[in-house]
Parts: structure tokens; C-alpha cells; sequence
């Protein structure tokens, strides 16, 4: 009995000190095997700046398993922009500029190297994803307008992260629920000259819970002013391999 109540009371002390409770900076991050993959697409559906398909090498990288939360982005940021609200779900309203602001001080906290993934590894994930999934059953994968009986304002909304199935990589809402800024300028013609000019248009891809099916595709292309804020737009981070 003594060592029951020894025990508890240690038990106690540990979660009043925060040693057995879960840092909100403890980020999940999956490893992602980098190699070669063909980028773009020439189907009937694609739009010009998807063309043509292209071989790239990605890197190893860590990609994470959940979009940024309403959570972490408050604890960095000591505000929540969030149109949808709720402490799970992925934070939106966020420019791109709004997202390197969050990531130097989530650096400098962390002491880590967290970043955008690259347009690139984004495509790279998504398309392994994408191709294992069943595509009559989408809605168990990603939050997208099919998952909506009955579309109105009051729910075609984001979701909580993590509530559908994992992707192959273990990666959850790589499509759908929210879109996901990308470091990369946007350059349409870049997939033909093979390199991107700088400038204040950013790429996003994803689709989000607003979408048609159509525009779920790992290969769709989307961008827009780095200063814009929208409720369909949030972020996934990105950490080297090594620092």
C-alpha cells in the first residue's frame, strides 16, 4: 500500500512538472525516403503549367504527419487567425509571409530547422499517396466537397486533423481540408525552362475541403499573392535531414 501511494504520488509530481505531458512544440515528423519521380502530368484534366512531365530528385527530408495546428500556431504566435476554430484543426487565414514569420520563431524556440516543404517533395509525397488510394473511397482520406452530403456555408468547413485515414506514409490530409503553402514562387512556365523566377506569387497545393475531386490531384498547381489570407489556406512544415 505505501508503495502505491509512493508510486502516486510520483505519477503526480511528473505531471505537475510537465515530464509526462506532451510538449505542444513535440512536432510529428515523418521520414520521407527522397529519390527520383516523375513531376507534372499530361492528362486530358491538367492545366499548361502542369506540362511537361518532368524527372526530379528529391532529397531525404522529414514531411509533418499532421497540417499545423490552431494549437501549436497560437503557442508560437500568441494568436489564433483561424476562421474555423478549434485547437486540432489546421490553422488558416495565414499568408505565406504570415508562415515565415511563425517558422523563424518556431526556430528559434525549438533551436530546429523547420521550413515550407518544396513544391517538389510536396508533389513527391502526394503522388505516392495519391496513387495507393482508393479513389471511390477519397472521403475516408481527404476532407474535400464529396465529403458533404448536403453542401451549405455552415459545413464546408475544415475538420480536425487526423481524423481520417492515414497515406501510405503515414502522412494524414495531405489532400484536403486545408491548402498548404509551398516555398516556391510560382512561375508557369517553370516545368519548361526547368527553374523558377522569384517573385511574390507563391504556390499552394493540397485542395481543401471546398474542393471537387478534380482539384484534389497531387499534380494541380495553384498559387497566390504571398500577403493573402483565406480560410481554405494553412501549412504543413518541413525539417532537413540534418541541421
Amino acid at each position: 500500500m505505501r508503495k502505491y501511494i509512493s508510486y502516486f504520488f510520483i505519477l503526480q509530481l511528473c505531471f505537475i512538472q510537465g515530464g509526462c505531458r506532451r510538449n505542444v512544440y513535440d512536432i510529428d515528423m515523418v521520414h520521407i525516403s527522397g529519390g527520383n519521380f516523375l513531376m507534372g502530368s499530361d492528362d486530358s484534366e491538367a492545366d499548361p503549367d502542369e506540362c511537361p512531365i518532368h524527372s526530379v530528385y528529391v532529397k531525404d527530408f522529414y514531411l509533418g504527419k499532421y497540417e499545423v495546428t490552431q494549437k501549436l500556431w497560437k503557442a508560437v504566435m500568441s494568436h489564433d487567425p483561424a476562421y474555423h476554430r478549434g485547437l486540432d484543426y489546421p490553422v488558416e487565414c495565414v499568408s505565406w509571409e504570415d508562415c515565415q514569420k511563425f517558422i523563424r520563431k518556431l526556430n528559434a524556440i525549438t533551436g530546429l530547422n523547420y521550413r515550407l516543404p518544396t513544391e517538389e517533395e510536396w508533389e513527391y509525397v502526394a503522388s505516392v499517396s495519391y496513387k495507393n488510394m482508393d479513389k471511390e473511397k477519397i472521403t475516408s482520406y481527404a476532407w474535400c466537397l464529396k465529403s458533404v452530403e448536403k453542401p451549405s456555408r455552415n459545413n464546408i468547413i475544415s475538420h480536425e486533423v487526423g481524423s481520417l485515414k492515414p497515406d501510405v506514409w503515414g502522412i494524414y490530409d495531405i489532400i484536403g481540408n486545408v491548402n498548404e503553402w509551398c516555398s516556391n514562387s510560382y512561375d508557369s512556365l517553370s516545368y519548361q525552362k526547368d527553374f523558377s523566377s522569384e517573385s511574390d506569387e507563391k504556390v499552394f497545393r493540397g485542395g481543401c475541403f471546398g474542393n471537387v475531386d478534380k482539384f484534389l490531384r497531387p499534380t494541380n498547381r495553384n498559387h497566390a499573392d504571398k500577403y493573402t489570407r483565406h480560410y481554405s489556406f494553412g501549412l504543413r512544415l518541413a525539417r532537413d535531414i540534418t541541421p
